[in-house]
């Protein structure tokens, strides 16, 4: 494992783990960034199988500081999909694409899942 880097503030960011051939092995994002990457951080029999396989074959970690957690969801999605990263399961194919919609019939919002075509 390498070492743990230092990302002292509270941003909303997109982050690529990879391994030491310089592909990139996972995408993720993070409301705070500091915490995400504290997450992955800790000893090996605190995260799941999937997350300490990934750290021991993980050399390193980027992360693009984005204005919004939105934008770092729309970033994650495309660095999903033009890099098909091998620990991330959603969001591979071309077919979808997380979205917000508003709907100012009702008076209250809530919550609703949908995919998108593309």
């Amino acid at each position: 494992m390498f070492a743990r880097p230092s990302a002292s503030r509270a941003r909303a960011a997109a982050t690529s783990f990879r391994n030491a051939h310089g592909q990139i092995i996972y995408v993720g994002k993070a409301l705070s960034l500091a915490s995400r990457l504290g997450s992955y951080f800790q000893r090996p029999e605190g995260l799941s199988h999937k997350t300490q396989a990934l750290m021991a074959e993980a050399t390193s970690v980027e992360w693009i500081v984005t204005p919004t957690e939105l934008d770092a969801l729309v970033l994650e999605n495309e660095l999903i999909k033009d890099n098909q990263p091998r620990y991330n399961m959603r969001l591979k194919d071309d077919k979808s694409f997380p979205y917000v919609a508003l709907d100012t019939r009702t008076d209250f919002a809530r919550r609703t899942s949908r995919a998108a075509s593309t």
